[in-house]
């Protein structure tokens, strides 16, 4: 059977303005997709607001979906204390996978705490959430490895809560930036009845623990070349033929192989038997070290960017696609240039200096 989940989305992209269409498109899809099944959690905010997770799955081929439905204005704690978040992971009430339950827990305690404080927002999701990777967790507990490196595939179940290879990091599978992150997403949505096309995507294009977060515009219906591109030369054709690109590579390189000793091979054959290879330990010195770099590097960032977004909400004609594009692809290239230039003794970051015709009638 094909999950048809990225058909699903699609279609929800192009025919449903609120959370309520794309529950009403649940109840349809199965009429003119007989051949096809669906199985996945799918996060839907609007600009009317409405946010909900909804878990689906079909019971064959063809049939009706099964789908809850999770409203945000629907969370409350044991006692009665409003959260305004959900936690739904892998271990979704229809299927069968047991996967994410920790991580559920972990974050869950995360967001409580945050919201408890009225600390929870778009930028606690990427700085507090995101990028956590246990450090208030005692450390026996962050040892548990349930496959260390060089452990048969075939025994890893015995192997389960062995001590981390290296006795100095700690295993990360429970945290939620964890040794197989490879990348995380915050939507950044409008209030009610605001801009749409102000939507914000805030995306880490690595393990968001030793990555940067940079803004996308859907509305742009661009996308910086740093974030797609293999090489982007001073003179030449952009490269493009792999599924890296420039942003990644330098997270990749900078941050995670420096905080893992392997995280790019995951298996390998070692006399003649296939064994664990990824380094599923982080060295959490060295991640409090980059991130000394990175997160007053990223408040840069986020705080242009707010300041762009409130001139637009406040000039709304000048939102337009190619100015969107432009801040995004400035915010792109300025993360880029500031990242690979971690230093060990940190001095000031390169002098943000965009301009832009919003920008221009505000000041």
């Amino acid at each position: 059977m094909t999950n048809s989940l990225i058909e699903l989305l699609n279609n929800a992209l192009e025919t449903c303005a609120t959370v309520d269409d794309f529950e009403n498109l649940l109840e349809k899809w199965h009429y003119n997709n007989r051949t096809k099944t669906v199985n996945g959690v799918f996060g839907m905010i609007d600009a009317h607001g409405g946010a909900a997770i909804f878990e689906v799955t079909s019971r064959y081929i063809g049939s009706p979906l099964l789908y809850e439905r999770f409203n945000a204005d629907d969370a409350f704690d044991e006692n009665g204390n409003f959260l305004g978040y959900i936690v739904r992971t892998n271990d979704h009430q229809w299927g069968i996978y047991e996967g994410g339950v920790d991580r559920e827990k972990r974050t869950n305690e995360i967001l409580k705490e945050l919201s408890l404080n009225d600390s929870l927002s778009y930028t606690s999701l990427m700085q507090d959430v995101a990028r956590d990777v246990c450090g208030d967790i005692e450390k026996k507990y962050r040892d548990k490895d349930p496959s260390p490196i060089g452990s048969d595939v075939n025994n890893s179940k015995g192997n389960i809560y062995a001590t981390s290879t290296y006795i100095d990091n700690f295993y990360t599978g429970f945290c939620i930036s964890r040794y197989n992150t490879s990348s995380s997403i915050v939507v950044q949505g409008v209030e009610e009845n605001g801009n749409p096309a102000l939507t914000t995507m805030w995306v880490s294009l690595g393990e968001p623990s030793v990555g940067i977060f940079t803004p996308y515009f859907p509305a742009s219906k661009q996308i910086p070349p740093y974030a797609w591109a293999d090489e982007i030369p001073e003179h030449n054709n952009i490269v493009d033929e792999s599924s890296a690109s420039v942003l990644n590579s330098a997270i990749v390189k900078t941050g995670e192989l420096s905080v893992y000793s392997n995280n790019i091979l995951s298996y390998a054959d070692i006399d003649g038997r296939k064994r664990y290879a990824m380094d599923k330990t982080i060295n959490y010195e060295k991640v409090m070290e980059l991130q000394q770099w990175i997160l007053p590097l990223e408040d840069i960032i986020i705080k242009n960017t707010e300041d762009y977004l409130d001139c637009l909400r406040n000039n709304s004609p000048f939102i337009n696609s190619e100015d969107l594009f432009s801040f995004s692809d400035y915010a792109t290239t300025y993360a880029y240039k500031n990242y690979i230039g971690f230093k060990e003794v940190y001095s000031d970051y390169s002098d943000w200096n965009f301009k832009n015709s919003c920008s221009r009638v505000s000041q």
